[in-house]
């Protein structure tokens, strides 16, 4: 166990970030810190419905006390990307590249022989639920939620990984 979440450490730290992101209006597209495809943050949940109904890629939305979505994610490979090389099903070794070090890895489930692992980018409102085992890594679920910094604007409280993952993300030290 230690040895897969060591290797996620290792590609997380040895990489360099230099991704820029586009706000294109592609439905495939996912922005971090805005939208999955057609979903935006913000969006009501009859909104999110009729968008998922005839989606690329179904989206699950957690939202707040007034109705609007704060956390969108998706596991639907090929339907919604990033970028070619960042996508559900892929290597997370493209988005360790291109994000850099994470903000928090939060250890989500262990397995006989792997680890799934929340990795989140809380500055550009992106995280991956990334299986890790000896031989390599895959992206199993992305997520996008408001940037750190409109959250400490005032737009309060955000459900996270450990708010929807069914088995309560717990915290990994990052060295």
């Amino acid at each position: 166990m230690r040895v897969i979440l060591g290797l996620i450490l290792v590609l997380l730290v040895s990489v360099p970030a230099s991704a820029t992101w586009s706000a294109d209006h592609d439905p495939r597209l996912i922005v971090p810190g805005q939208r999955i495809g057609g979903v935006d943050l913000g969006m009501r949940r009859g909104m999110v419905d009729a968008i998922n109904r005839n989606s690329l890629c179904q989206v699950l939305a957690v939202y707040d006390a007034v109705g609007d979505s704060t956390w969108l994610e998706t596991n639907w490979g090929g339907g919604c990307l990033v970028s070619d090389e960042i996508q559900v099903g892929l290597p997370f070794e493209s988005a360790a590249r291109a994000f850099g070090r994470p903000d928090r890895i939060l250890q989500d489930a262990r397995y006989p022989h792997a680890a799934a692992v929340w990795i989140v980018y809380e500055r550009e409102g992106i995280a991956f639920r990334v299986l890790g085992w000896h031989s390599g890594t895959t992206i199993q679920v992305i997520a996008v939620f408001p940037r750190l910094a409109a959250r400490n604007a005032g737009h309060g409280r955000v459900a996270g990984p450990s708010d929807v993952s069914p088995l309560g993300a717990q915290a990994v030290k990052i060295k």
